[in-house]
């Protein structure tokens, strides 16, 4: 065989565009040649029905969220944004277009203030719910992560997810990486404890790995996730943050959390 006529070993990327429930999501996959692919998905919900409320929650996003995806040092993953489609493209220009996303919305343009939560002003995802989990159960996404909007990851987040991952999955078919967050106060860059103790509960920075994908990490709040298996491995703090800011109305800090600076 010629030099001319050797395959070629670039990525090949290909795009898969699936109609899941009420939705269209278009999912693009840079697939590189290796004996064990695995899929990677960060889930995030940033759904609301007012302009005002997306853009208290954007300015936070500008400070946590969004940087703290762009620094990821492994950015193989991707993710799966729950959003009001008047906010998404505000979103997907903050974020590194290496970085694929996977968008879920509501057929419906108009929301009405009905659907809003009264308490944080977040849109019900009770739909996109189903739609999130028929997508990861038929793409077979093998790790699901939470991260809600406002939170921080830390630069080598991802890339400790895919190591936990490859340490352990031989050793079990589904297992929870489970860790524990401090609190940071956006405003101030102040950092405490988070006096809860997760050894015994999962948090909500929790990612679920299925070699046989059956469930969708949103389908029952973290609290509960243990009910999807009995193998979970516990992260003490050092890798995720959750924001306090002025729009929190649940998350606050506790006579148990500590200063840490």
């Amino acid at each position: 065989m010629s030099g001319k006529d050797k395959p070629s070993k670039k990525k090949e990327v290909f795009s898969l565009s699936i109609k899941v429930g009420i939705i269209d999501s278009h999912f693009v996959f840079t697939t590189i040649y290796k004996k064990d692919f695995m899929k990677h998905i960060v889930i995030t919900r940033c759904k609301f029905g007012k302009d005002e409320d997306f853009q208290k929650y954007f300015e936070v996003m500008k400070k946590t969220y969004i940087p703290s995806i762009n620094s990821q040092t492994d950015k193989n993953f991707s993710i799966a944004l729950i959003v009001n489609p008047r906010h998404y493209d505000l979103i997907r220009n903050e974020i590194n277009k290496d970085i694929e996303i996977v968008k879920f919305v509501d057929q419906q343009e108009d929301y009405k203030d009905l659907e809003v939560r009264q308490k944080i002003d977040l849109i019900s995802f009770s739909d996109t719910k189903k739609d999130y989990k028929d997508f990861v159960v038929k793409n077979n996404i093998t790790i699901q992560t939470r991260h809600d909007c406002d939170d921080v990851m830390n630069s080598n987040y991802i890339e400790y997810i895919h190591k936990l991952y490859n340490e352990n999955k031989d050793k079990y078919d589904d297992f929870i990486l489970n860790f524990h967050p401090t609190k940071l106060i956006v405003e101030t860059g102040k950092e405490y404890t988070h006096g809860r103790d997760y050894s015994k509960v999962c948090s909500m920075f929790t990612t679920l790995i299925q070699k046989s994908v059956k469930h969708g990490i949103m389908d029952c709040v973290h609290d509960h996730l243990k009910g999807f298996t009995r193998n979970i491995i516990y992260i003490p703090r050092g890798y995720v943050k959750l924001g306090i800011h002025g729009n929190n109305t649940i998350s606050k800090l506790t006579d148990n959390d500590k200063p840490l600076n």
